[in-house]
């Protein structure tokens, strides 16, 4: 999921700053990317960026209905992102999407921007975006994932090689 954090200032120029996090079900291992962009071309780089952070990836993967993955949906009828839908073909993993107007499916999904927001971002000094996301990846190392997580009760690192994920091959999608 994306979440808007500040504006950032690049070249002279004044951007929106946004986050990616992508969290993985079972052992909540968590990944952060900082973009000025939240279009399909960031939106799939920032997934294999993940996907090699975590060493493979799920069989499935849930979605918190953003237009980079379902352009419009009535009840039952979804009409799928084509770039997204080719790339989900790529990898094999079957995207779903959390039930509209029910919180309980959105929480691995949207909690941890205020994780993020007040463990990580509040008070960082970075110097561009690429030392913001080299900070961010110190953070997940260091802290985020080796903290006792509050609903799983153990540590992300420990429980993530039995959550038996899908291995990378040696390619990437073309974004």
């Amino acid at each position: 999921d994306w979440s808007y954090f500040a504006t950032i200032e690049e070249c002279g120029v004044r951007r929106k700053l946004y986050c990616f996090s992508m969290v993985l079900g079972f052992s909540r291992v968590m990944y952060i990317e900082f973009t000025t962009s939240m279009d399909i071309f960031s939106f799939l780089d920032c997934h294999q960026n993940a996907f090699s952070y975590f060493g493979g990836y799920t069989r499935e993967i849930l979605y918190d209905n953003p237009k980079t993955v379902v352009i419009a949906r009535c009840g039952s009828n979804i009409q799928w992102n084509a770039k997204f839908v080719e790339f989900s073909g790529f990898y094999g993993f079957k995207p779903r999407l959390c039930r509209l107007y029910r919180a309980q499916t959105k929480g691995k999904v949207e909690r941890p921007f205020q994780y993020i927001w007040q463990d990580f971002y509040i008070g960082t000094r970075f110097d561009g975006i690429a030392d913001l996301n080299q900070q961010a990846i110190d953070w997940l190392n260091n802290i985020a994932n080796r903290r006792v997580h509050g609903t799983t009760r153990e540590i992300p690192f420990e429980r993530l090689p039995k959550e038996n994920l899908l291995p990378l091959q040696d390619r990437r999608f073309d974004t």
